[in-house]
């Protein structure tokens, strides 16, 4: 008994968890202007201020005279640092649009399941044609309605019953078998297609990388900063290049971040929305 508590304990906390993080994405959509715009002037600020930090250190620590002579060494270090950076950000930013579009292409054949479902009712007799065409409509009105609300607390529930939707349509289709009514046969494969090909987009949209490789980036380019704030201890301080170049480094870093969570800042992705209500236009026309 108490094994079964605490697993019912943990499981609770599961839920609270998820509840949580639901809210949390939640606010952050309904805010995201104000989240990313704070997120770059911080960063930026943090950039500009690590390149202080760099002139302070090399001006409090050293010397003019032994500045100069370890220049040629520390440039090479700072170039193979800011090398480093360049590169993972470069990596970090085709991955995160190489995802983007998968999850794009995801939706775009799900959607394309879904209505090859729908045309596979033409060969069906009109008494069992017009069911499961309502049935089909009644379940792209719950995916609609799910990808309008994704981020609503109760998404979760709302996913359930779209699926509870998508397997009672395929069980339908599996009780009509009869050998004299062999069209219902490519309806079965078209509807499990729809199910396989919904269960490739969760899963794409449910694939990130690990947020411990943004923070590197994200330490990397403040540590980078640092270092040219030392290179440039006697040059004249020039704040057009100093800003520029925290803005370029953070915005670079924050479009690539934003790709790779869509639809929580200034990239939404609203492909599911529009090609399913399409979908759901083409399917009004065909019922009349």
């Amino acid at each position: 008994m108490k094994c079964y508590g605490a697993a019912l304990d943990s499981l609770d906390r599961l839920q609270q968890k998820g509840r949580f993080v639901a809210v949390l994405y939640s606010r952050l959509v309904d805010h995201f202007w104000v989240v990313s715009i704070l997120f770059i002037v911080l960063l930026t600020g943090a950039m500009i201020a690590c390149l202080e930090i760099g002139r302070w250190i090399a001006l409090r620590f050293s010397s003019e005279e032994s500045h100069d002579k370890i220049l040629p060494s520390v440039r090479q270090l700072d170039s193979t640092v800011c090398g480093l950076m360049s590169l993972l950000i470069a990596f970090a930013f085709y991955g995160a649009a190489t995802r983007y579009y998968e999850r794009d292409r995801a939706i775009l054949d799900n959607v394309n399941a879904i209505e090859k479902s729908y045309r596979q009712t033409n060969l069906l007799p009109p008494d069992l044609r017009q069911m499961l065409r309502r049935d089909l409509r009644n379940y792209v009105d719950c995916r609609l309605h799910l990808a309008k609300r994704s981020f609503d607390v109760d998404s979760q529930e709302r996913a359930a019953h779209c699926e509870e939707l998508q397997y009672a349509l395929i069980d339908k289709a599996l009780a009509l078998y009869d050998p004299n009514l062999r069209s219902v046969v490519p309806l079965s494969y078209a509807l499990n297609e729809m199910a396989s090909t919904w269960t490739a987009q969760k899963n794409a949209v449910q694939r990130h990388v690990h947020p411990a490789i943004y923070l590197l980036l994200i330490e990397i380019a403040l540590i980078a900063a640092v270092l040219i704030g030392y290179t440039a201890r006697s040059a004249p301080r020039s704040w057009l290049h100093r800003v520029c170049f925290g803005v370029v480094i953070m915005s670079t870093l924050y479009v690539a971040i934003d790709m790779e969570f869509p639809r929580v800042g200034l990239i939404q992705l609203q492909a599911p929305e529009q090609l399913l209500q399409q979908l759901r236009l083409r399917m009004n026309e065909q019922a009349l």
